[in-house]
């Protein structure tokens, strides 16, 4: 299988041996190194959408969830070697925390969460996982072999990433007054907090940090 992804967010399939090609519809992309993990689905609806993952070095397209729930949030891991993503019940009541290994191809159940609002940013080290739950907008970290969770003192927030020495955090949070986000930084517990934009008329979606 053969993936060219558009810059209209949807990408095209080719499957063999009939080279058929069928509308590809791309929600989430998480790249690093040699991976590049998608959800998406064939045009099918938004809660189902399933998990890929392309090797860059090879190009193959390997589809790794099959089901009629929804496979979003993917996640490299740090060390290149695994996939972390969500994954919703089909009665919609709970969010699982799933593993995929790169190299046993083994899928694994990380953790469950009551309810449906969760979202999962990034994969730390130490085996640890970055989230929010969605509503109140509470982040936390979730260490991924004890099941312990440690809340971070913030409030409303919508997107967020840790720094790459992870001491900082950069974040959007969302407005009491009205639906817009405002960017700040602070340390990696919620403190030392500094806004960073101050005019009213920007958009900001998905801050990233950027090693020079």
């Amino acid at each position: 299988d053969n993936a060219r992804k558009t810059n209209s967010g949807v990408s095209v399939l080719s499957r063999k041996p009939h080279n058929k090609q069928v509308p590809f519809i791309t929600y989430e992309i998480d790249f690093f190194k040699d991976y590049i993990a998608i959800s998406g689905n064939t045009g099918r609806s938004i809660e189902s959408r399933e998990m890929y993952l392309i090797n860059i070095n090879t190009m193959e397209l390997e589809r790794i969830t099959n089901n009629n729930v929804s496979d979003y949030n993917p996640v490299i891991s740090p060390d290149n070697e695994a996939l972390l993503f969500l994954q919703s019940n089909k009665e919609n009541t709970q969010t699982y925390l799933m593993k995929y290994d790169f190299n046993s191809k083994e899928m694994d159940r990380v953790n469950t969460f009551e309810g449906t609002k969760y979202g999962l940013f990034q994969w730390l080290n130490n085996n640890r996982a970055l989230l929010i739950k969605r509503g109140a907008g509470i982040p936390f970290v979730l260490d991924l072999k004890t099941g312990v969770t440690t809340e971070i003192s913030l409030d409303r927030i919508y997107s967020i990433k840790v720094s790459p020495d992870e001491k900082k955090i950069v974040y959007l949070r969302i407005r009491k007054t009205e639906p817009r986000f405002d960017l700040y930084i602070s340390d990696i517990d919620g403190s030392n907090v500094e806004k960073l934009t101050v005019a009213d008329n920007i958009d900001i979606i998905a801050p990233q940090w950027f090693v020079e």
